[in-house]
């Protein structure tokens, strides 16, 4: 299992950082960019870039 980088809590599937998409898979074709697709951190539901949990 991989942890979020902010927060190093657990992940649960990926999210765009940039419109807040949810997907189950990283989606190398996501309309904002595939580089704005990070893990989302389980615990407050953020991209990575974006975790609020600290």
């Amino acid at each position: 299992m991989e942890h979020c980088s902010k927060c190093a809590g657990s992940t649960d599937g990926f999210k765009c950082k940039q419109c807040g998409s949810d997907m189950h898979q990283k989606d190398p074709y996501h309309a904002c960019g595939r580089e704005m697709v990070q893990l989302k951190c389980a615990g407050c539901g953020k991209a990575e870039d974006n975790c609020l949990c600290l």
